[in-house]
């Protein structure tokens, strides 16, 4: 992780937009549901956005970090990239399901906006286990074609990286899933915990023991050339290994157009957590705040 800026409000060192709470999958994990009834609560408006480019370029960030929801679902997306760009962004990143982005003309008037980055919501090496988490059929074809386009029409332009939720259905799969991205030319690998904030996510929950030996087996037998992190993993699961598991203080400052969804992102995570004897006097307990709640 970056530092930000001297004096910046930033602790990520970038400026974190929101466009909207809705999706065009359903993944029955995913803890945006909690907002999706509250979006009339939330100001999604350019103003916004463009106050929060507007702080962002002063405090001297040059990094942009564009998600949701969905955030390719608006037709804003293009000219909000285009100006950001230039205001002086040089990295422009979208977490995205990569529906959108089968459509190669649309991925390339991105690329010509300012996209330097794109991090595909990828769940399973296969359909079957991809469409398992996101309910939607077809949509592991769509995300690859987007994926394939863009390593292969776009290298040196626009770095790709997949995220992974690893919940009970694809911890078995995490070697295959590895080397199928590494094979696709992807060089990063991020698998981040099922987070226990909805009764889907709390179905899908892996074992912990299980999950622990997965984690570990897929940092062993990782393929050559692609880099695997590990986010929301308690510390203490892989000794000697913590190097793998990002450090993110959950008292972490975002520069948003939307601070009450990080607000409220934050206050759904810790309610999903539980402490524990083993927590006391843990040096990495403002990186973790203890374990998933399993009940």
């Amino acid at each position: 992780m970056a530092d930000a800026p001297a004096g910046g409000p930033s602790g990520l060192g970038r400026v974190d937009l929101m466009l909207r709470c809705d999706c065009n999958i359903s993944c029955p994990f995913c803890y945006q549901d909690l907002f999706e009834a509250l979006q009339p609560r939330f100001d999604f408006g350019r103003e916004r956005i463009d106050a929060a480019l507007g702080e962002g370029q002063r405090h001297g960030y040059d990094e942009l970090y564009i998600s949701g929801g969905e955030p390719t679902m608006g037709e804003s997306l293009p000219d909000i990239m285009a100006t950001a760009r230039d205001m002086g962004y040089r990295q422009i990143k979208i977490m995205t399901n990569g529906l959108r982005l089968a459509s190669a003309s649309y991925t390339d008037e991105l690329v010509a906006c300012g996209l330097t980055g794109v991090a595909f919501s990828l769940h399973g090496h296969e359909a079957r286990v991809h469409e398992l988490h996101t309910a939607r059929e077809g949509s592991f074809d769509r995300l690859m074609r987007g994926l394939r386009h863009l390593v292969r029409e776009h290298a040196g332009a626009v770095d790709v990286e997949v995220n992974t939720v690893v919940t009970r259905h694809n911890l078995g799969s995490l070697g295959e899933l590895a080397r199928f991205v590494a094979g696709e030319g992807v060089p990063e690998l991020h698998l981040q915990h099922v987070v226990p904030s909805s009764p889907g996510a709390r179905e899908m929950m892996p074992d912990p023991e299980r999950m622990r030996a997965a984690l570990r087996r897929v940092i062993e037998t990782c393929p050559d050339g692609l880099h695997i992190s590990m986010a929301f993993v308690p510390y203490c699961w892989l000794p000697g290994l913590e190097r793998y598991i990002p450090r993110f203080d959950f008292t972490t400052p975002f520069l948003s157009n939307c601070p009450e969804m990080f607000d409220g992102w934050r206050e759904a995570l810790l309610e999903a957590k539980e402490v524990r004897s083993e927590c006391e006097g843990c040096p990495d307990f403002n990186h973790c705040r203890g374990f998933w709640k399993t009940g």
